[in-house]
């Protein structure tokens, strides 16, 4: 009897050890990465090509904005990256009112896709069906995780916006892009 608690006695403490070492080296944690755009919509006076706005820089300092949510973890340590939104805007010169010939009611679709100097890959996107006016717009996402990982901790990255109306325009549109990521970080 006396072996058996002597045995116990010391692989337990073994055990628990090891047991605490592993829940420590699997630390997963989630966290939230944004970043803000601003671009400008030119006059569109025909309607027969879309309008590409290639190399749209990004504000993302992806080190930054996890250092400040998560302890312990640093962007070595991102497993996968999921896009959570994109949220358009147009700046209104005067409040509450809302241009009728320069509106994303004027568009037809807008596409957001990334590159980092090599390849392109879509990010999202939305068609625009309705005429009703609108400063606002969602856009759906339609990369795969696994696709953005990798663009989403190099400098390089920069967002590519493919524009087509359904109406001409008459003026420049200032357009603020909301754009949120729930990254995954693992040890």
């Amino acid at each position: 009897m006396k072996n058996k608690v002597l045995y116990i006695a010391v692989i337990l403490p073994v055990v628990i050890y090891t047991s605490c070492s592993k829940i420590a080296e699997n630390l997963q944690r989630d966290a939230i990465v944004t970043d803000t755009v601003n671009f400008k919509i030119p006059v569109i006076a025909t309607l027969d090509n879309a309008l590409t706005l290639p190399n749209v820089a990004t504000t993302i300092n992806l080190e930054n904005q996890i250092n400040a949510q998560v302890q312990d973890l640093t962007a070595s340590n991102l497993h996968s990256v999921k896009l959570k939104s994109i949220n358009l805007g147009l700046a209104e010169i005067v409040k509450d009112s809302i241009d009728t010939k320069n509106n994303f009611a004027n568009l037809q679709s807008i596409k957001f896709s990334l590159t980092d100097g090599s390849k392109t890959d879509s990010l999202a996107s939305v068609s625009i069906p309705s005429k009703t006016l609108s400063r606002g717009l969602t856009l759906n996402p339609v990369i795969l995780p696994e696709t953005l990982k990798p663009y989403i901790s190099k400098p390089a990255m920069k967002y590519s916006i493919t524009i087509k109306a359904k109406e001409v325009t008459t003026a420049v549109m200032t357009v603020s892009a909301a754009i949120s990521y729930t990254v995954t970080l693992v040890k």
